[in-house]
């Protein structure tokens, strides 16, 4: 009987593995040498979403053996050890957090997990957000300076290496998102149901390397997008470049589309980055100033 060479036998069940990803159960049972090929591939991606988990068998146990193979990571459960999962996965470059509970005690601290990840995309809910950018000398009760020095400088370091932030609720005004001003890689940005328009140049302002502005609209029968625009023009002191950057994006399914984007498929980044190339490609639609 032939043999297949090791290195075929490697890429022919590596693609098997891209076309059964979501139920590769059959492919890691045929033998012991292709389990260990694909468990790594398999925790790639790691969801905690409400029921749903993927793998359908991961746990805080299956990542403290596979979860520094985990680039994408969604935590979406209270009931999680938060800390400890993070702890599993230092080489993370995607992650959700979507607790919505801080009894976990998630912050910066220098104890604290988060302070040694380096994703460049981060999803978050705005009082999460709100909680890792705490100002040392509020909220830290009598944690001595040195001490408030080392958490300033752990947000500092956690925030400035991402470039894609998503804030996952409505914001009111600017000064919930100051955060924005430590994020200093950030390149896109997603606000929820949008932002009064008058805080907009605050943002612009603040993250100069700014490409992509995603307003995420939920409310059925918004204005058409072009309408959205005129209005930001004049509400929102904002030039034509600034404009033609802004991206109306509706989104169903915030998880869903989280996944495809970790998966390699189009996502609201993609999407957005298709439609502000497409309105800067049509220039007469960009600005209305003349109109």
């Amino acid at each position: 009987m032939d043999v297949l060479p090791h290195d075929l036998e490697y890429e022919i069940f590596q693609l098997a593995y891209q076309t059964e990803r979501e139920n590769p159960v059959h492919l890691l049972l045929v033998a012991k040498r292709v389990y260990e090929w694909l468990m790594p591939k398999l925790y790639q991606i790691v969801v905690f979403r409400g029921r749903r988990t993927h793998p359908r068998s991961v746990s805080a146990s299956t990542l403290r053996r596979y979860g520094h193979h985990t680039r994408h990571l969604i935590l979406s459960s209270p009931t999680l050890p938060v800390t400890e999962v993070l702890s599993y996965c230092p080489n993370l470059e995607n992650l959700a957090l979507w607790i919505g509970s801080w009894s976990h005690n998630i912050g910066l601290e220098s104890e604290n997990p988060l302070t040694t990840l380096k994703p460049k995309r981060l999803s978050i809910q705005l009082g999460e957000l709100q909680h890792i950018s705490m100002e040392p000398g509020r909220g830290t009760g009598n944690k001595n300076q040195e001490t408030k020095v080392q958490i300033k400088a752990n947000i500092v370091r956690f925030l400035s290496n991402i470039t894609h932030l998503d804030i996952c609720a409505r914001v009111h005004q600017h000064h919930q998102i100051s955060a924005l001003r430590y994020c200093t890689a950030l390149t896109h940005l997603c606000l929820f149901d949008s932002l009064p328009a008058r805080n907009l140049r605050w943002i612009f302002d603040t993250c100069a390397r700014l490409e992509i502005l995603i307003w995420m609209i939920s409310t059925p029968g918004a204005e058409e997008d072009y309408l959205l625009r005129a209005w930001l023009e004049d509400a929102g002191d904002l030039n034509r470049d600034e404009l033609s950057r802004i991206a109306f994006i509706r989104c169903q399914n915030y998880g869903e589309d989280w996944e495809r984007g970790a998966k390699g498929e189009e996502d609201m980044w993609a999407l957005a980055e298709r439609e502000v190339k497409e309105w800067r490609e049509v220039p007469d639609l960009v600005s209305f100033e003349e109109s």
